[in-house]
C-alpha cells in the first residue's frame, strides 16, 4: 500500500468537480435551516484503505462502488445562505483513511444544521461511522466497523468483519455478516441473520431475533429489558445456554440437547459439543429456541 498519499478534496460548491446550486426551501423538512445544497465529488481509488466519517444530525450510507472511482455526495443543511457557502465538506487521505468531517462556519453547527453523506467505496480494511439524528448504512464492504448514532436505525448487509452498531431509538439490522457482532440499542429491535461469529446485543425496549449461520457454534448473548427473544441455532452450534425471564414463558424446540429447570423462569440447555457459554435474559418477554428451518421470518 502506498502510505505518502496525502489527498484532500473539499466540497465546496465552487470547488468541487460537481455540486448542485444553493436553493431555499420551505421549512417543513429543515425547521431553521431553510438553505440546503447538494456536494460530490469523483475520485480515483488508490488502494484499500479505512473509511473515517463523522457528521451530526445527518445520515450516512456506505456501500460498494461499481468501479475503481470514490464516489462522495454530501447533503447540507443551514440556517443562512451565507452559512451554507461558508460551510467547509473536507475529504483527506490520510495515510491509510479517508476522513471525512464538516467544518461549520465560526467552528461550531447551529440549532437544525446537518449534513448527510451517501459514499460509495470500492473496497474498505475499516469503516468507522459517528452521527446523531440519522441512520448508519453499509452493504457489501468488509473489515472491522463501529457505527454509532442516535435517533436512528443501523443497517449492516452482505458484510466481512466484526460490527459493532450502536444506537439509540432506532432498530439495529445485521444480515449476512462474516464476523462477530455487538448491538446496543434502547427502544428499537434487533434482527441478525446470517452472522457467522459470536453475538453480544443489549436493548432496553425491543423485540430481539438472532439466527445463526449454520456452523456458528456461538456464544450468543442477549440482554433486554421489554421484549421477547428468539434464537435459531444451526446444526453447528455447541455449549450451554442459560435463559432467564421475569414475566413471560421460555420454549425450546431443538431435539438431542439437555434441558435444566433452575427455576419456573430459568431454564439451562447444553448443546453437544464444547463452546463459550451463552445467556438470554428478558424481564417481559418470553425466550424462544428453536433450529433455524422454525425460526421466525423478522422481528416487527
Amino acid at each position: 500500500m502506498n502510505t505518502t498519499r496525502n489527498h484532500r478534496w473539499i466540497l465546496l460548491g465552487a470547488l468541487a468537480l460537481t455540486a448542485a446550486a444553493s436553493t431555499i426551501t420551505g421549512c417543513a423538512s429543515f425547521g431553521d435551516a431553510r438553505f440546503h445544497d447538494t456536494r460530490s465529488v469523483s475520485a480515483p481509488y488508490l488502494g484499500t484503505m479505512g473509511l473515517d466519517v463523522l457528521t451530526s444530525n445527518g445520515a450516512i450510507e456506505v456501500f460498494k462502488a461499481s468501479d475503481d472511482t470514490i464516489e462522495i455526495t454530501a447533503e447540507i443543511k443551514a440556517q443562512t445562505q451565507e452559512r451554507l457557502d461558508d460551510t467547509l465538506v473536507v475529504a483527506d487521505q490520510v495515510g491509510d483513511n479517508l476522513v471525512v468531517r464538516v467544518q461549520w462556519p465560526g467552528g461550531r453547527r447551529l440549532s437544525n444544521e446537518g449534513c448527510g453523506f451517501s459514499i460509495a467505496m470500492p473496497a474498505t480494511e475499516s469503516i468507522t461511522l459517528k452521527s446523531s439524528n440519522g441512520a448508519l448504512s453499509v452493504d457489501a464492504l468488509e473489515g472491522d466497523a463501529d457505527l454509532e448514532t442516535s435517533n436512528g436505525r443501523i443497517t449492516v448487509t452482505d458484510y466481512i468483519g466484526h460490527v459493532r452498531a450502536d444506537t439509540s431509538n432506532g432498530r439495529i439490522i445485521l444480515e449476512s455478516v462474516d464476523g462477530s457482532v455487538s448491538a446496543d440499542t434502547s427502544n428499537g429491535s434487533v434482527r441478525i441473520v446470517g452472522v457467522t461469529g459470536p453475538v453480544i446485543v443489549d436493548t432496553s425496549n425491543g423485540s430481539v431475533l438472532v439466527e445463526l449461520a449454520d456452523d456458528n457454534p456461538g456464544p450468543v448473548r442477549v440482554d433486554t429489558g421489554n421484549g421477547s427473544v428468539t434464537l435459531a441455532v444451526g446444526d453447528g452450534f455447541a455449549g450451554e445456554i442459560t435463559t432467564g425471564t421475569s414475566h413471560g414463558k421460555i420454549h425450546c424446540n431443538v431435539s438431542g440437547i439437555e434441558a435444566h429447570m433452575v427455576s419456573r423462569n430459568d431454564w439451562r440447555y447444553i448443546f453437544p459439543g464444547e463452546g463459550d457459554p451463552s445467556t438470554i435474559d428478558t424481564s417481559n418477554g418470553s425466550i424462544t429456541i428453536k433450529r433455524k428451518d422454525t425460526a421466525s421470518a423478522s422481528v416487527q
